[in-house]
């Protein structure tokens, strides 16, 4: 269970952090999205 509330954590953390950047007006492309994503599911050794 504290893992999922540590995961839910990091990703509203993440989330805030790419809407603040957004507002800067930031942005990605599509792969730089997919990639960033990818990155951030895959589990760290």
């Amino acid at each position: 269970m504290n893992s999922e509330f540590e995961d839910t954590a990091h990703l509203r953390e993440t989330v805030g952090l790419g809407e603040d950047a957004l507002q800067r007006g930031e942005y990605l492309t599509h792969e730089q999205g997919v990639e960033r994503l990818q990155r951030f599911l895959t589990p760290s050794q």
